[in-house]
């Protein structure tokens, strides 16, 4: 246990045997042998104080108050003869004493900084004695308590804080103050009874973090390592982006038009890079613009600093002009007084040398009234001198109210030019926004068009696939099925002849020649709308074959323009539906099982050759079949009646 050594309090001698604690004073003690022949008057122990004396083993308390020191040492009279004699003198209430402790960890190893205050008093005098009285002198919570229970005190903070978190240390400084005056209270407290302390817990508490040199260096390290990792992300950023710039820049350029790099699937990146380029071409120009203001405004601020001087110049250089020549003109008649007093004193002094009393009385007079003149010049002068600063000041006013009003003016001349200059840019940013959004409406627009065209190309190939697959199925069916399928004899007629010419160029020459010797006998069906079938005269006939035959060779030729002709008048006209082919294959059926002709309608069938016997009819089924196969087994042909042979092969059907 350190012992200290206390030097003599002086004071207490000095002060009318008074003790006056200090703000960081606890208690003060001194030998009684040293106070011989100096105690002359009353001991007074002041208020909040308590003295205590000692005898050896023995103490005595005295209260605060005046204690007369004749009673006073009729009691402790014997305490002279006792070489050990003492008093101490302490306070009643606790005394604060303040700890720093900067070495402090937490159990994550971060480093705190704890400044305490503690409240003490003296609790037990014998052992308060035998610590601290060993030599006459106070005790100070800076020199002595402070550096005594520091030890005690950083232990208990140290055991407190090692096991906790930061986090739960600086959560609830309130909780933490009580936590630690109960450690105090419980570890602490047998060290302070050990010096006769009683402790009256924590006043306040203060933690702060204090990083160390390996935190601070980790804490640099790791913001180091994210800067860079952050640096290389807007590297590779970059250069992504410049890559994409570069793939864009090559499509574009590979394109020869913009529809063309749109075909490519660069719309997006392409309306991307343009709105990149025309926003890059905009902060240009507004960067150009601002560049432009600012130089502009320093100008015009530098122009406003120049004539601002060059108007404070010019006012003050008038207004020191005229002081100057009025403080001048002043000058030169205070100067030509001056001489003139002086030469007066120079003629008072010839004056007095004169020997004629009445001349020199009369000269005498002169010249002191002479002198009357001169000095009330000399007032004057002074006047017209204090009217000449009343004039300055005033000159000084006006001049000063006419570069303020010429400042003024020339403020409000620069603010329009301002003024003016914001309306320029206000009215070129709303230009700027105006054409901006022009450009996105004829951007929108033009896409707009695209996205037309393109569903009316897509609306046009499928009607013209459509109308395509409509001719591919009309030219696949057999040319009976189209013929029941139009109603107009100059539409039945070309089918007709279509479809002769078909079989025809189908046939041999011997089968051409049996159908044209057949043509008489047999009974082709009427055309409709009031045609008249062919003649029943071998002449008629062989002009028929003749046709035929003469016409094979044009038709062979023409065949891909007749048929081209064919299909678009078939497409040009309304067909009926497939499901009315069976009711128009029976009416025509009907019509050529002997029923007579409508009015108006076709002539009768001409009756058959005497020489050629009737071919006999068939039985006449419930619903007559549209179809019939050929007896060569290899086609089928229109069950219409009057056919005598194949219309595919040219073979007899009967």
């Amino acid at each position: 246990m350190p012992q200290f050594q206390f030097v003599k309090p002086d004071h207490v001698l000095n002060r009318s045997n008074r003790w006056e604690p200090g703000s960081n004073e606890l208690a003060v003690y001194f030998n009684i042998a040293d106070l011989r022949g100096v105690l002359t008057r009353n001991l007074h122990v002041p208020a909040g104080t308590q003295a205590h004396v000692l005898a050896g083993n023995t103490v005595r308390h005295l209260n605060e108050g005046e204690h007369n020191i004749e009673t006073f040492w009729d009691r402790l009279n014997h305490l002279f003869q006792n070489p050990h004699g003492e008093i101490l003198i302490t306070r009643r209430a606790a005394l604060p004493v303040c700890f720093a402790l900067d070495d402090v960890s937490s159990f994550d190893r971060k480093h705190l900084r704890v400044q305490a205050r503690l409240k003490v008093s003296v609790g037990d005098v014998q052992r308060f004695r035998n610590h601290f009285m060993l030599q006459p002198g106070t005790v100070t919570t800076a020199e002595q308590l402070g550096e005594l229970l520091a030890p005690g005190v950083r232990q208990t903070v140290h055991e407190y804080c090692r096991p906790r978190k930061l986090d739960e240390l600086l959560g609830d400084l309130g909780a933490t103050r009580a936590a630690l005056c109960a450690a105090l209270d419980g570890s602490a407290r047998e060290h302070f009874a050990e010096l006769g302390l009683d402790f009256h817990g924590i006043e306040a508490l203060e933690l702060h973090h204090q990083p160390s040199a390996a935190d601070l260096a980790a804490q640099a390290r790791a913001e180091l390592a994210t800067q860079k990792q952050q640096a290389l992300g807007d590297a590779e950023q970059d250069q992504a982006l410049r890559e994409r710039e570069l793939l864009l820049l090559g499509r574009i350029l590979e394109a020869q038009t913009r529809e063309d790099a749109l075909r490519q699937g660069a719309e997006d990146e392409i309306e991307q890079l343009a709105e990149s380029f025309r926003a890059r071409h905009r902060a240009r120009q507004q960067a150009a613009r601002q560049e432009q203001w600012q130089h502009e405004n320093e100008q015009s601020e530098w122009q406003h600093i120049r004539e601002m001087a060059r108007i404070q110049h010019q006012a003050q250089l008038a207004l020191a002009h005229a002081r100057e020549q009025a403080e001048l003109e002043l000058e030169h008649q205070r100067l030509d007084n001056d001489l003139q007093k002086l030469r007066i004193q120079a003629r008072i002094e010839q004056a007095r040398l004169m020997e004629d009393d009445n001349l020199r009385t009369q000269e005498m007079q002169a010249q002191r009234e002479q002198m009357q003149a001169a000095l009330a010049r000399d007032e004057a002068l002074r006047q017209a001198k204090a009217e000449l600063e009343l004039q300055a000041c005033e000159l000084s006013k006006q001049a000063r109210e006419k570069a303020a009003a010429r400042e003024h003016a020339y403020d409000d001349a620069l603010n329009n030019q301002r003024i003016h200059d914001l309306q320029r840019e206000e009215k070129e940013k709303n230009q700027a926004a105006e054409l901006a959004t022009l450009d996105k409406l004829v951007a929108l627009s033009r896409e707009d068009d695209q996205q037309k065209e393109e569903r009316n190309a897509r609306q046009a190939a499928v009607q013209q696939k459509h109308e395509l697959d409509k001719l591919a199925l009309l030219g696949s069916l057999p040319q009976h099925v189209l013929l029941t399928q139009v109603h107009e004899p100059e539409k039945i007629n070309a089918l007709l002849k279509m479809a002769l010419a078909g079989n025809h160029m189908q046939m041999s020459p011997e089968q051409i020649q049996a159908s044209a010797s057949a043509l008489p006998a047999s009974a082709p069906p009427p055309l409709a709308g009031g045609g008249h079938a062919p003649g029943a005269d071998a002449a008629s006939a062989q002009a028929v074959t003749s046709a035929i035959q003469a016409s094979l060779d044009a038709m062979a030729k023409k065949e891909n323009s007749t048929l081209a002709t064919a299909m678009q008048e078939l497409n040009a006209s309304n067909h009926a539906s497939l499901n009315a082919i069976v009711t128009v294959a029976s009416a025509f059926a009907d019509a050529f099982k002997g029923h007579p002709p409508a009015p108006g309608g076709a002539a009768a069938p001409a009756a058959p050759e005497p020489n050629r016997p009737p071919m006999p009819q068939p039985p006449a089924p419930a619903r007559p079949s549209m179809f019939v196969t050929c007896p060569n087994g290899s086609c089928r042909t229109t069950n219409l009646a009057g056919n005598q042979f194949c219309g595919a092969c040219g073979h007899p059907l009967h």
